[in-house]
């Protein structure tokens, strides 16, 4: 089975153009688990901070936004980058930015759905 997909060096070092793509692959990875877990502390955050400083509830609709739109952001990023990510030659980060990509789609697909049922609850 030959690997002539990728070049790699003598020593097995990446080269920096390497290393901006498999970064790239696995911080969309990070950030599609993270906007499929519904943002993690951040949402927390948001959640704090609507309550405490712009003074919304639970059946407000600005609430229902503001706690579905922080993954639909996280699932959005992971999308672009996990397209960048795929389109790589390298056999690793091609499969990683395709499955960031898709946890970015999960991320888009249950913030939007929080939103709609936040809002229907009302």
């Amino acid at each position: 089975m030959s690997d002539d997909r990728y070049v790699s060096t003598p020593t097995g070092a990446v080269d920096a153009d390497g290393q901006r793509q498999r970064f790239t692959a696995f911080l969309a990875l990070a950030l599609g688990i993270l906007g499929a877990l519904g943002g993690g502390v951040v949402g927390t955050a948001v959640q704090w901070l609507s309550f405490s400083v712009a003074q919304t509830s639970y059946p407000d609709g600005i609430f229902a936004v503001l706690m579905g739109g922080v993954p639909v952001i996280f699932g959005v990023v992971a999308i672009v980058l996990g397209m960048q990510a795929s389109a790589a030659r390298d056999p690793l980060d091609a499969p990683i930015g395709r499955v960031g990509a898709t946890l970015g789609a999960v991320a888009v697909v249950g913030g939007v759905l929080y939103v709609v049922a936040l809002l229907l609850e009302r």
